[in-house]
Formats: structure tokens, sequence, C-alpha cells
């Protein structure tokens, strides 16, 4: 029974920052799988204007509880990992034609 209130006093200390999204789609791809594996995200971006030009930078920030932390993770080390075979197995194909 321990475990499970020292579980929900790190959810009351400050969510912890899993992941550094480049655009928008990939936050929310990210968000949604963490989500569909029952962890609870905190999605934060801020859009700043370039001071010169017409460019856009977005920082797309998603944090987790500190009790979920290590389960994020691993979760995003497995898409990580299925992302790269799928890259290998494209240039395999490649190579071959």
């Amino acid at each position: 029974m321990e475990d499970n209130n020292q579980s929900e006093e790190n959810d009351t200390l400050a969510p912890v920052l899993i992941y550094r999204a480049t655009d928008n789609e990939e936050a929310l791809v990210v968000k949604a799988t963490l989500e569909s594996e029952g962890i609870m995200v905190y999605l934060s971006g801020a859009d700043t204007d370039a001071v010169m030009g017409d460019l856009r930078t977005q920082s797309l920030e998603i944090f987790v509880a500190p009790s979920q932390v290590e389960a994020a993770r691993s979760i995003l080390t497995d898409i990580d990992s299925s992302d790269s075979t799928s890259d290998d197995q494209a240039n395999d194909d490649d190579e071959s034609n």
C-alpha cells in the first residue's frame, strides 16, 4: 500500500519533460501514443515569431508525472526503435532497386 501512496505523492510533484517535438504533428502523435498506453500527458507549446523575416519557431514539450517517466521513456524508446527499423528496411529496398 505504501507504493501506491508514494506514487500519488510523486504525481503532486512538478511534471517531468520527456520529449521535445519539432512540430505540432509530431507532438500530437507522441501525445496520443503515450495516452493510448494510459499515461497522462501535458503538452506545452509556444509559438514565437522570429525577429528577422517570416520564420516561426515552435517549441513543443511533452511532460508526464514523475511516477510515469520510466514507462513513458520506455514507450518512446520502442517508437524510436521501430522507426529506425522501418528506415533501415526502406533503405534496403532502395538499394535493391
